[in-house]
């Protein structure tokens, strides 16, 4: 930042006390004047009026230096500081009359910001426990839908069945949205085996890939374990497969590997398939949220929501994403899972 207090200069600070220097001359003239009408000789009256110069340039010079620190420790405090509230406890009250005044300017104004931020917090609690509650008692009719959909049969129940579960991952995915946009703390990091969690997100979304005609293809050694949270991973492969399914894909391979050793060792899982792949333009805006992008327009019921959720929840994890596609010959994204507990950079708040 910089602004106002790169003006905060000598030639800065006596361009704003033009009014007291031009009051302050005729008084220098004024008081060699007087000491010559007094009986003084020129040069006596040329001391006495430079002892006057060099008293205000005193004055001035000490008034400077402080309000100049003053200022330097503010400017500093704000460039590095990363929440206003914590401002007021890094910079000293200062003893000068302005810089009380604004200190304690700053000190309301983080007060009120401190406020406005507990409302925002309280405001997304309320939301997540409505959404969540909301989730909750919509299981019911879903649950009862199911019910009696299994007494039916024929295309006609077929067609509704898979309906019924495109309800319930929207519900899903609504509950997983809340809960990053509130920085939710629901997430337990454990460490977990990669086959298992791939194996269960493609049995939840089976009848998807069914009627698609897609065939997902498991490449993961059963040995090969990650630190993260398991419902939140099958939740991200169940938006990768669901967004491969939309898209065209025959075959969804889910691999994983091994890269590097030690504490800066990783593990890579990758979810790619032989859909219709993302065009090179939309790439860069492909986790952003709500973004569709030509495929999704083309698509008409896409919400832009499934790669910016697992964008937001990898962050939440630490955990590194990355896609890479070519059009009209698939796409592969791949999740980085720290190896050891010790290296992940968890963002919780």
């Amino acid at each position: 930042m910089s602004g106002a207090y790169d003006s905060f200069t000598v030639r800065g600070y006596l361009k704003d006390r033009l009014p007291l220097l031009a009051v302050w001359l005729p008084c220098v003239l004024l008081v060699f004047g007087a000491a010559l009408v007094l009986g003084a000789t020129p040069w006596g009256a040329a001391v006495l009026a430079g002892l006057v110069v060099i008293a205000l340039a005193i004055a001035l010079t000490w008034d400077f230096a402080r309000k100049r620190a003053y200022y330097a420790g503010l400017h500093e405090a704000i460039e590095q500081l990363d929440h206003a509230r914590h401002l007021s406890a890094f910079v000293a009250e200062p003893r000068f009359l302005e810089g009380r005044l604004s200190w304690e300017a700053c000190d309301t104004l983080v007060y009120l910001a401190g406020k406005d931020l507990a409302r925002a917090a309280d405001a997304a609690d309320d939301y997540e426990r409505y959404i969540e509650t909301w989730i909750h008692e919509i299981k019911a009719p879903i649950a009862a839908s199911r019910l009696i959909l299994g007494r039916l049969r024929g295309p006609e129940a077929t067609a509704l069945r898979q309906e019924l579960e495109s309800i319930e991952r929207h519900v899903e995915q609504a509950l997983y949205y809340a809960r990053s946009q509130a920085l939710s703390t629901d997430y337990s990091i454990r460490e977990i085996a990669l086959l298992d969690a791939a194996k269960e997100a493609c049995k939840r979304n089976q009848n998807l890939l069914i009627a698609a005609g897609v065939t997902p293809e498991l490449a993961i050694d059963p040995g090969l374990h990650v630190f993260t949270d398991r419902s939140w991973l099958i939740f991200m492969l169940g938006q990768l497969l669901q967004n491969a399914a939309k898209y065209g894909a025959n075959t969804i391979r889910i691999g994983a590997r091994e890269k590097g050793a030690g504490t800066s060792g990783a593990v890579e899982l990758e979810v790619a398939d032989d859909g219709e792949g993302i065009p090179e333009a939309d790439m860069p805006k492909v986790f952003d949220r709500g973004f569709v992008g030509e495929n999704g327009r083309a698509e008409g019921s896409a919400t832009g929501m499934g790669l910016y959720l697992c964008a937001r929840l990898c962050e939440e994890m630490g955990v590194s994403l990355d896609a890479y596609s070519e059009q009209r010959r698939g796409t592969r994204v791949v999740l980085g899972f720290p190896a050891n507990a010790d290296t992940l950079n968890l963002t919780r708040p």
